[in-house]
């Protein structure tokens, strides 16, 4: 059993439990019917309806579209273009695939923060 089946027979449980609190007048004996003469019973048949229509509508929108027809292309938030064409800065500092140029011997040199070696 799928979910969508599982929605729509909540939905028709739903359903019947509101059509049998508001007609339970109707449907019980009336001696049966004057113990269940409540107001809680009344709101009770209104929940019941308001689930139904909450399963009947997490059924209709969680149904897929058919094969045949094409669905909307869209992205992810973050996927990227397709469409731009890619442009990469070289930035010599942040490639540590190439060894770093050694500084000839004998000079002095400053090292980050103004101090000398």
């Amino acid at each position: 059993m799928n979910v969508g089946m599982m929605r729509i027979g909540f939905a028709i449980f739903w359903l019947g439990i509101g059509v049998v609190a508001f007609l339970r007048h109707q449907l019980l004996p009336p001696e049966i019917a004057e113990r269940f003469d409540s107001s809680n019973i009344t709101i009770g048949g209104l929940l019941a309806f308001a689930l139904a229509g909450w399963n009947l509508t997490r059924w209709y929108l969680s149904r897929r579209p058919r094969q045949d027809e094409e669905p909307l292309a869209r992205r992810k938030p973050l996927e990227r273009r397709e469409d731009e064409p890619r442009h990469e800065e070289y930035i010599p500092e942040l490639d540590f695939t190439r060894p770093a140029p050694e500084a000839p011997r004998g000079q002095d040199t400053e090292a980050p923060g103004g101090t000398s070696r």
